[in-house]
């Protein structure tokens, strides 16, 4: 709709028949319903409805400045004519108009300059009794030289203007031209998408997808109220990156290092689209070597980064406020080696999506007669942008397990943590090294073994992702020790103890309506587990006699779980989030670190009564075997009450037999050590402390009990 306002300047009245306006887009019939008589100095307003052409381009005039001055186009201009520089959208196109999307932005600028030229007039006698005073009058708007007020120089290299940019210009009218009725010129933009993409997985898991499987990302379109959307396309592509995280409001998002001198490096185990083909009957093997899931391939091509080229159709008509879904499918496989219990990443992978919607747009207030011309509708593309954080599905935490009756009795091992100190009466000093008893999950201390000792472990399997939607289902947990081949370069050997007569490894697995192997939020799996560490056997005759210490450094074997994926719930009855396979994942933990050392000596106990009597005798016995070719000499000392007891000696065991002194060892000798014993009260009561140390070494051999001591029930 368009107004047109004319005041008479003829000192004479007349009257205008019939006119009709000259416009940029053709000529444009006034809608006078009956001559208008025209009296001097009056004023007329018509109006005028202005069709617009279906095509626009044989109207295009070209810019000042050409194309430099299209690609230098700011949104944020006051100037702009339409609308007197206001951009009216939804939200979802609130940024493109701000600026911040500079490709969604340069939709809303250019566009075609519509203006009036002049108005022709038909001019009669105002008597009416004459035809012959008919006459045809030009109205010529005149064009002005319309700019900013400072004039640009063409030599200097600064934005060009346009003079239909400019409110000083396009806004100035004579005071019987209202404000109200617009402008004096607008700009015709084709066709804008009014639908709205959003991405409803990352609602539910925060933006984080799963590696090992493949992550399936929903999106749901809805067509705007005043468009009718046709044949409806769209295609993807991505990118990777590594990258630091922060949290946001919508989940974690990347941020840029603060160090940028160190770039970080491009990820590993790249990330890419896939999409399924149950005709396959091969796995896709990656350039990296790392195998896709059984039935899926890359998707545009073997990297799998996705094509503009590759179009996959979402529906043929989707009508105005209606809602649509439409998916792809990302997938990262899991690391080949094992992973580190309780590692953090100090930077997370991140896969960066592009998805170019296209359709053709109807529009109900299209008029009738460039119906036709459009068919179903204007092309229309429309893009989106998106990015997912990719996580571990689960983490572990190993802790190994000292039950008493192998750290107590040491063998002289020469591991830092068994040290005799200085002075034998602080023993606070000896826990000073992380060692056997502490949680060696993040690495912190080490496992203490020596050779032929069953070692204790307890593994805690957990899904950090829990809390955002990302629960695991474990199916199965096995150990798995060094292939067989590696095994004769090695000087060790690691062998899972087990009581149920499993040959596989297994030490989970999935039993039908067992709840504890879906981990949700705050839950975790528990499996604990025996090693036996064993140091190849040496050869003493034609060994040199040496004092080194013959030990290895080495992780306790390798934790494989099998776990699947728990679906999200489904959205409209579409699937989304982490999908089962047909086969489960696999993840690998590295066992705890472990120190294993053929000791010096072997030290065990030998006899220990379960329940003995009050007043009844009875004999503790202990065995040490000198495994060197060194004569060794041992120093020993029992005390039958315990620091802090705060008891008398006589009312606990009285205890007869060797209790302080020092011992010599032949090389290869073996010596057992006979206690004669008396229990003075019913109830638990500690066994008396046993402590034997080596002179050489300056290391426990038997420690049993000053801090852990053995208790025995005593009957009455």
């Amino acid at each position: 709709p368009a107004v047109v306002a004319v005041k008479s300047r003829l000192c004479f009245s007349a009257v205008i028949a019939s006119g009709k306006l000259h416009t940029t887009v053709g000529e444009i019939p006034l809608l006078l319903p009956e001559p208008v008589l025209v009296e001097p100095n009056s004023v007329h307003l018509w109006k005028a409805s202005v069709p617009l052409p279906f095509e626009m381009e044989q109207y295009q005039q070209q810019k000042a400045g050409g194309r430099s001055a299209e690609k230098k186009l700011r949104p944020k201009t006051s100037g702009m004519t339409r609308a007197a520089g206001a951009c009216y959208t939804n939200k979802a196109n609130a940024s493109a108009i701000a600026g911040d999307d500079e490709k969604g932005g340069k939709a809303y600028l250019g566009g075609t300059p519509v203006k009036c030229l002049n108005l022709e007039v038909e001019l009669r006698s105002a008597d009416g009794t004459s035809n012959a005073g008919r006459r045809s009058v030009f109205l010529t708007i005149t064009d002005r030289v319309r700019s900013s007020s400072n004039q640009v120089s063409s030599s200097k290299k600064k934005t060009p203007v346009e003079e239909e940019n400019y409110v000083m210009s396009t806004w100035e009218r004579p005071t019987f031209h209202p404000l109200s009725f617009g402008p004096r010129c607008i700009r015709v933009h084709g066709p804008v998408p009014d639908i709205v993409i959003t991405d409803v997985t990352s609602a539910h898991t925060r933006r984080k997808v799963l590696e090992g499987t493949v992550n399936r990302i929903l999106l749901k379109v809805q067509a705007g109220e005043r468009e009718t959307c046709h044949d409806l396309k769209f295609s993807v592509t991505c990118s990777n990156s590594m990258s630091y995280t922060e949290d946001g409001p919508n989940g974690p998002e990347p941020k840029a290092p603060i160090d940028k001198a160190e770039p970080i490096p491009a990820p590993k185990r790249v990330p890419m689209l896939v999409e399924q083909d149950a005709s396959m009957t091969s796995h896709v093997i990656t350039d990296e070597g790392y195998s896709l899931p059984a039935e899926w391939k890359p998707l545009g091509g073997e990297s799998g980064q996705g094509s503009e080229n590759v179009v996959s159709p979402i529906t043929s008509k989707l009508e105005s406020g209606k809602t649509a879904y439409f998916s792809f499918d990302v997938f990262r496989p899991m690391p080949l080696l094992p992973k580190v219990a309780a590692a953090s990443d100090d930077v997370s992978c991140w896969t960066h999506y592009n998805v170019k919607l296209s359709y053709k747009q109807g529009r109900p207030a299209r008029r009738a007669d460039t119906a036709g011309e459009a068919g179903d509708g204007d092309p229309i593309t429309c893009e989106m942008d998106g990015s997912v954080m990719w996580c571990s599905p689960l983490s572990a935490r190993f802790i190994v397990v000292d039950d008493g009756a192998q750290k107590a009795y040491p063998s002289g091992s020469r591991h830092p943590s068994n040290i005799v100190p200085d002075d034998q009466n602080n023993t606070n000093n000896a826990g000073a090294y992380n060692s056997f008893s502490n949680d060696v999950g993040n690495n912190s201390g080490e496992a203490v073994a020596v050779d032929g000792e069953q070692i204790k472990v307890r593994c805690s399997l957990q899904a950090d992702e829990a809390k955002d939607g990302l629960a695991v289902e474990v199916q199965k947990v096995s150990f798995e020790t060094p292939g067989k081949d590696k095994n004769q370069d090695r000087k060790y050997k690691l062998s899972l103890v087990s009581t149920e007569g499993a040959t596989d490894g297994t030490l989970y697995s999935k039993r039908t309506g067992d709840a504890s192997q879906v981990l949700q939020q705050g839950s975790r799996l528990g499996v604990t587990y025996n090693v036996l560490a064993s140091l190849s056997s040496p050869d003493l005759a034609n060994s040199k006699r040496s004092d080194e210490c013959d030990h290895v450094r080495t992780s306790l074997g390798v934790v494989t779980a099998e776990w699947a994926p728990i679906k999200l719930p489904s959205i409209d009855y579409n699937v989304h989030g982490p999908l089962p396979l047909l086969n489960p994942s696999k993840i690998k933990f590295l066992g705890p670190s472990c120190y294993i050392e053929r000791a010096p000596f072997e030290a065990k106990l030998m006899s220990f009564p379960d329940s003995p009597k009050v007043a009844v005798p009875f004999e503790v016995k202990y065995s040490i075997k000198n495994q060197t070719l060194y004569d060794q000499k041992l120093s020993l000392l029992m005390s039958e009450a315990r620091p802090g007891d705060n008891v008398d000696a006589s009312d606990t065991v009285l205890v007869s037999g060797f209790v302080c002194g020092e011992v010599q060892l032949a090389p290869l000798e073996s010596r057992v050590l006979c206690y004669s014993a008396l229990a003075m009260r019913s109830g638990k009561t500690p066994m008396p402390a046993l402590s034997v140390s080596s002179l050489r070494y300056k290391s426990w051999v038997i420690n049993d009990g000053q801090d852990k001591p053995h208790h025995f029930y005593v009957l009455p």
